[in-house]
């Protein structure tokens, strides 16, 4: 019995896309895209969870949270919301 390397390939990249694929693709977003960190306040109070109720709304909460941490970096604190 020999290793195909093409089908183990093929098998990974097809359970990738089912993993971000439906309601987990959100959460591709915030997890492979944005390099933010998690933020334990924002999954307790519900933050997270409405981010997740669509990509759109994902995308949004990222580039908030880019926004700000921009901003911090830069000590700009007159521009965080």
């Amino acid at each position: 019995m020999a290793f195909d390397d093409k089908e183990a390939l093929a098998t990974i990249e097809k359970f990738i896309d089912y993993l971000w694929s439906g309601p987990r693709e959100p959460a591709k977003i915030y997890i492979q895209e944005s390099d933010l960190p998690l933020i334990l306040p924002k999954a307790s109070d519900g933050t997270y969870a409405a981010a997740m109720a669509t990509v759109d709304d994902m995308n949004a909460f990222v580039e908030r949270l880019m926004k700000e941490a921009d901003a911090a970096a830069n000590m700009d604190w007159w521009l965080v919301d």
